[in-house]
């Protein structure tokens, strides 16, 4: 009987932060937070408001949103919301 070998394939934050300096880290983790401050719009209006610089004086870019999604990746609270 031969035995099957099971692999778990699971990407961690500390895999995903590889190749991200620390001010990018910092920076990413400050667009996760104003993305929840907001409400959690979706991810292209999030980005738009801050293309539009609706928000004065933010410090946050959308190249910032496009990192932390890469390190944090999707939000886990917003895909349960918006998912049947």
């Amino acid at each position: 009987m031969k035995q099957k070998e099971l692999n778990n394939y699971v990407t961690t934050q500390r895999e995903n932060r590889v190749g991200f300096t620390n001010r990018q880290y910092q920076r990413a983790k400050r667009a996760q937070a104003l993305y929840h401050i907001m409400g959690a719009p979706t991810l292209q209006n999030y980005k738009a408001l801050l293309r539009m610089n609706i928000i004065k004086n933010c410090p946050v870019t959308t190249k910032d949103v496009d990192n932390a999604e890469k390190i944090f990746g999707p939000d886990i609270s917003t895909l349960k919301g918006r998912t049947t």
